[in-house]
């Protein structure tokens, strides 16, 4: 039962940092119309 606590968690986290990658190149993709916008 330990390995599946241990393969839920990293689960989760793994759920987690995708969702942050997703927030971060969402932002950037903003920060570059912004760029092009005053170029």
């Amino acid at each position: 039962m330990a390995m599946v606590a241990v393969v839920a968690m990293v689960a989760v986290v793994a759920m987690v940092a995708a969702v942050a990658m997703v927030e971060v190149v969402v932002e950037l993709q903003k920060a570059q119309a912004e760029l092009y916008k005053i170029m």
